[in-house]
């Protein structure tokens, strides 16, 4: 579980997040919401919330956009997964080897979640495509 602590100290915990559903805590109730962002703005709005910090960093719920609604609440973008999976599976060719070899020992396992890695890798599948 994670704690989102909110503008008027009421905490709101993420019990549980799934592909298709999150579970909050909020203010001691329970709250199954569709993982959708519409669906958490929704449930922030009822409850009065307009910023939520997660693990340090405060976002207003208004500034959450598609773009960056798995990062927000600590899940991993799709993009990001897909990069890491098609990554893994070209794994022999020379750049994505000098790619992987080249990152930093914390990062090994969750590259895809940091800025400057996941682009480099990126760029490496646009190379290695015919578009």
């Amino acid at each position: 579980m994670s704690t989102i602590t909110t503008e008027s100290n009421n905490d709101i915990l993420v019990k549980e997040v799934k592909t298709d559903t999150m579970t909050l805590i909020v203010n001691g109730e329970e709250h199954k919401i569709n993982y959708e962002l519409p669906d958490l703005k929704e449930l922030m709005k009822t409850q009065n919330v307009t910023n939520i910090t997660y693990e340090n960093k405060v976002y207003n719920i208004e500034h959450i956009n598609e773009a960056n609604f798995g990062i927000a609440i600590s899940n991993k973008v799709f993009n990001a997964v897909l990069t890491k999976e098609l990554i893994l599976i070209l794994k022999k060719n020379k750049k994505v080897t000098l790619f992987l070899n080249n990152l930093n020992a914390e990062d090994k396992d969750d590259w895809e979640t940091k800025r400057q890695p996941l682009k480099e890798a990126q760029a490496i599948l646009e190379e290695s495509f015919v578009w």
